[in-house]
């Protein structure tokens, strides 16, 4: 096994999980639902994503507490509160906009994981989860670009796959990455 750095683990497998949590529980909801008014569905959407800042905020406070870096971390806050503020207000605007707004969030989001999943993680399964989490939400960004309102919802209802494929990915790194930290030697816990 590679050594890792305990104190990188220990202050994400947990907000990971709560994240995973939320965006699977939303994804299957907003794929599954029944409700098919647009403003509705972008308001929980909203919400969903405030939801990802507000852990993220939450792992900015951890990881300054325990001297870690966290410019990666305030960057996903920042996008994701402008993000859930931008269409919290624009719920009610057409579904181009919101189609804009979630498509370009998706590949953004994707993008970075990708980034994090080539460049940053050494483990391979890691680097494994993060690429494969990074590459379908980019290629779901685009899928909702093309949808371009042809229905009402289906763009809705292809940003909640990707909310379930990011909540699932992210469940199974925060998994993985709990298990390594019960792994590690006693002298990575500094």
């Amino acid at each position: 096994m590679s050594r890792i750095p305990k104190k990188y683990i220990e202050s994400h497998w947990l907000i990971f999980a709560c994240q995973g949590i939320i965006g699977l529980v939303m994804g299957l909801f907003v794929v599954l639902t029944d409700i098919t008014n647009v403003s509705t569905l972008i308001t929980m959407v909203a919400v969903t994503i405030a939801l990802f800042g507000l852990t993220e905020i939450i792992n900015i406070i951890m990881r300054q507490k325990r001297g870690h870096g966290w410019n990666a971390t305030l960057f996903m806050a920042l996008l994701d509160l402008g993000v859930a503020i931008s269409i919290g207000f624009l719920r009610d605007e057409d579904y181009t906009t919101h189609i804009i707004i979630l498509a370009a969030y998706t590949i953004i989001r994707g993008v970075f994981a990708l980034f994090i999943g080539l460049r940053a993680l050494t483990n391979p399964t890691d680097k494994f989860i993060w690429t494969v989490s990074g590459t379908l939400s980019a290629i779901l960004g685009f899928v909702i670009l093309a949808d371009q309102g042809k229905s009402d919802v289906m763009f809705i209802q292809i940003f909640g796959i990707y909310l379930m494929i990011l909540g699932l990915t992210t469940l199974i790194y925060s998994v993985h990455s709990k298990n390594q930290l019960l792994d590690a030697p006693a002298s990575d816990k500094k």
